[in-house]
């Protein structure tokens, strides 16, 4: 990552990142790559109140200009019901009673399209 984009991410977020799987893949020519991270990103913007883990897996596309990467391509991935699982009290809410019901839900609202759609159940 270029340093003046580590410079904004840390000014604007505070964070420690901790690494679960690591992949790095190189090209032939051994100058351009591709990595991929997955791990806990730790946010601590209330750090005194709460750290708030998200789970992330991360994508780099770089090329090596001599032994650092210069990144070009990013990309994240997160779950959003493991962000709403992670807050404080609404995440008991939503892992014991939300999910639950919005499965059954789902499952009941399936089952009803196909009873007036006239398909039988498998």
């Amino acid at each position: 990552m270029r340093n003046v984009e580590r410079a904004l991410i840390q000014d604007m977020f505070s964070f420690d990142f901790d690494i679960f799987q690591l992949n790095v893949q190189l090209d032939e020519g051994q100058k351009r790559g591709r990595a991929i991270v997955d791990g806990i990103m730790n946010l601590k913007q209330v750090s005194w109140l709460y750290t708030y883990p998200l789970r992330t897996i991360l994508v780099y596309d770089f090329t090596l200009m001599g032994n650092r990467p210069l990144v070009h391509a990013h990309e994240e991935m997160w779950s959003l019901g493991d962000m709403i699982a992670a807050i404080p009290l609404v995440g008991r809410f939503y892992t014991s009673v939300f999910r639950k019901g919005f499965s059954h839900g789902f499952l009941a609202a399936s089952a009803l399209c196909r009873r007036v759609r006239g398909l039988s159940n498998p």
